[in-house]
């Protein structure tokens, strides 16, 4: 069941304070998913407990899920990217650790390119 018409449902058999939060949810749902669990708590003028006493009791680990599948309801799908993180803009880079986990340099070729093995001959000098 989707989560608002069940919070609909489920919101008489709620404690006060969760009813709160449920009224919160019901009234402004775009402002929730944006929000942190302190800022809808202030808002419902309840605890952060009882934000994740409702969000649990809806069956979700944490606010953190339960804004997830508020988003997911109100944007009618999952999530996506934002464009600006495009494949083609992320540069390629190797890294690797050197001694210490702190430094990590760029990968580089082992060797430079006048110290490499010579090509093979494709045609014979006689």
């Amino acid at each position: 069941m989707a989560l608002i018409p069940r919070l609909r449902s489920e919101f008489p058999e709620l404690a006060p304070t969760e009813q709160a939060v449920a009224r919160l949810l019901l009234s402004a749902p775009e402002a929730v998913v944006k929000a942190s669990i302190r800022e809808v708590a202030d808002q419902a003028e309840v605890s952060t407990a009882a934000v994740t006493r409702l969000s649990r009791r809806l069956g979700f680990r944490d606010f953190r899920e339960l804004k997830i599948a508020l988003a997911m309801e109100l944007g009618g799908g999952p999530l996506s990217p934002p464009p600006w993180t495009c494949a083609r803009r992320i540069p390629r880079r190797r890294f690797y650790a050197r001694s210490s986990a702190r430094r990590c340099r760029p990968w580089r070729r082992p060797f430079p390119p006048w110290r490499q093995a010579p090509l093979p001959r494709l045609w014979s000098s006689s």
